[in-house]
C-alpha cells in the first residue's frame, strides 16, 4: 500500500514546471547559437564577428548560471532532464515508477534504506515518517509472529 501512496505522490509533483524551465533556458541558448550560425552565413566581417562570438560566449555563461540555480533549486531536475524529448517533457509512466516505489517501500519497512530512491516533496517526506513509524513496528510484530 506504501508504493501505491508514494507513486501517487510522486506522481503529482512539479516536475512539469522544473522541465519548463530547463526546455526554456535551453532554447535561448539555442537561439544564441543560430544567431552566430544565421550572421556567418552573410557577408562576413570579422570584428562583428568576434562581437557575436563574445556574446554568445556570454549567453552561455548565463545558460549555465540558470541550470545551477535550476538543480540547486530543484534537486530532482537532473532526472527530469532524461524526459525530456524534441523540447517536450515525456511524464513518465506512473506503473514505472511503481517498481521503484515498492522497492523503496520493503527496504524502508525492513529499515535497511538504500537511499537510491527517496521522495522529494514535503508530502512524500511527511508520508514516510508516518509510514515508517507505523510500518517497522507492524512488520517486526508480523515476523516475530510468523
Amino acid at each position: 500500500m506504501g508504493c501505491w501512496i508514494l507513486t501517487f505522490i510522486n506522481y503529482n509533483d512539479n516536475s512539469q514546471d522544473i522541465a519548463n524551465y530547463i526546455i526554456d533556458a535551453k532554447q535561448l541558448y539555442a537561439n544564441s547559437l543560430m544567431s552566430l550560425y544565421d550572421y556567418g552565413k552573410e557577408n562576413f566581417d570579422k570584428d562583428i564577428y568576434q562581437e557575436k562570438e563574445y556574446a554568445v560566449y556570454q549567453n552561455f555563461i548565463v545558460f549555465a548560471q540558470e541550470l545551477n540555480r535550476i538543480y540547486k533549486e530543484y534537486p530532482k531536475s537532473v532526472g527530469i532532464v532524461k524526459n525530456i524529448r524534441h523540447n517536450d517533457y515525456v511524464i513518465a509512466d506512473p506503473l514505472s515508477n511503481l517498481t521503484w516505489n515498492l522497492f523503496f517501500s520493503a527496504t524502508t519497512l525492513t529499515s535497511i534504506g538504500y537511499g537510491t530512491n527517496a521522495p522529494d516533496s514535503l508530502g512524500g517526506r511527511l508520508f514516510c515518517l508516518v509510514y515508517i513509524s507505523v510500518g517497522i513496528p507492524l512488520y517486526l510484530i508480523t515476523m516475530a509472529d510468523l
